[in-house]
């Protein structure tokens, strides 16, 4: 039985993987996290002018050298994605609680499998599903989980990555659906409230040719039936600057307030270098309460104002 401490106090971590994303957390941890202390990092192919640039009291290159060591309380697992099951059930069994990302496996009986021995081992265990943490998120999910904004009929989310990724790691990530729509689906079910019954995607290769020859795809729009009857669209993209067209227009005999909940993660949002990183669910947050309580003309469609000078040099602002 692993102990849960109730008071504040510091949590010791480990790190396995230094990769990208390994390097995001450790920096976060170091930074950003209060009550969180970093003592070790592994990685068989450790970075170590970056591991000494943060000062990392212990580094090596076997994550087993954190399962022995009493000062550990919890270990974040950013390695490669075949590698997470198999870590996940070592750090359990070392009563080691658990930060895994995404995803823990591609085959279900392995993720069933995992799951069970965490839930033995009696740790905590999240996976880095951390949309539905960032509070511009969770406030749009309460608001309409609130009632406040009516019953949401259609979830839109469009989402583009930074930067395609080397193909070399789309053999083993799973691809553009496990690995990067992965969070979208998360958020569909989480602002809608319920689970996806139906489920139909259109995939190409648009961005970079690498990327097909490795057998995935970088471009997938998909689409969505919830089981309350709402509709989901989801339109994803290796690539901040494919170009997007849409046109929304109501029909109706007076104005309304649109019902159609849109999550703007697009191009537009990498312009601007000071919404870069995190900062940009900042003007994700703002962007969608201003598209939540626009009205619409009948019979017309007009395009989002948002004030921002460096979007407004980008786009026309209102048209009837």
């Amino acid at each position: 039985m692993v102990e849960i401490k109730s008071e504040p106090y510091t949590i010791t971590f480990g790190i396995i993987g230094a990769g990208r994303i390994g390097k995001l957390h450790a920096d976060n941890l170091l930074s950003h996290v209060k009550g969180a202390k970093l003592k070790t990092v592994t990685d068989p192919f450790l970075d170590e002018s970056w591991a000494a640039s943060r000062n990392i009291p212990e580094t090596g290159k076997d994550h087993r050298i954190m399962l022995d060591d009493p000062e550990i309380d919890a270990i974040l697992i950013g390695s490669p994605s075949p590698e997470h099951a198999a870590q996940m059930i070592e750090c359990a069994r070392a009563g080691k609680h658990i930060f895994c990302e995404k995803p823990i496996a591609l085959d279900p009986d392995i993720i069933r499998n995992a799951l069970a021995e965490v839930e033995k081992s009696c740790v905590k265990l999240q996976v880095g599903f951390n949309r539905r943490f960032d509070p511009n998120f969770a406030a749009v999910q309460g608001q309409i989980a609130s009632g406040a904004l009516g019953e949401p009929h259609i979830i839109r989310i469009t989402s583009r990555d930074p930067a395609p990724p080397p193909a070399e790691y789309v053999t083993s990530s799973g691809g553009l659906f496990m690995d990067m729509t992965i969070h979208d689906f998360d958020m569909a079910r989480f602002l809608c409230g319920s689970e996806v019954t139906e489920v139909h995607a259109y995939g190409a290769v648009l961005v970079d040719p690498e990327i097909g020859k490795a057998g995935d795809i970088d471009t997938a729009v998909i689409s969505l039936k919830f089981a309350n009857g709402a509709l989901g669209i989801i339109e994803t993209a290796e690539k901040r600057s494919t170009v997007m067209i849409s046109v929304l227009k109501c029909s109706v005999q007076k104005e309304l307030q649109w019902r159609i909940i849109i999550l703007q993660l697009q191009w537009s949002f990498s312009t601007n270098p000071e919404l870069s990183g995190t900062n940009r669910s900042t003007f994700f947050w703002n962007a969608t309460k201003t598209l939540l309580w626009q009205k619409c003309r009948p019979l017309s469609m007009r395009f989002v104002k948002i004030n921002q000078p460096w979007f407004q040099e980008r786009t026309d602002l209102f048209r009837s």
